[in-house]
């Protein structure tokens, strides 16, 4: 992210990321298995692809901040 200056931006991501985790986590807890194999609004994704897909981003988001490559 970068600032009006082109620069990168030193605003600290976390407390967001934790609101949309926890926008996410309330939503998620909604799903029952009968709605894995519904579409969602994301084209070609099923509820369940969908959910993959937010684990794989908290994994991913944790090892950034981890450092690991």
């Amino acid at each position: 992210m970068t600032n009006a200056t082109n620069q990168p931006s030193t605003t600290d991501p976390r407390p967001a990321f934790a609101a949309a985790a926890e926008v996410a986590a309330h939503a998620i807890d909604q799903v029952r298995s009968e709605h894995l194999a519904l579409p969602t609004p994301c084209d070609q994704m099923t509820v369940g692809e969908l959910l993959s897909h937010l684990i794989m981003v908290v994994g991913r988001v944790a090892a950034a901040g981890r450092g690991d490559d």
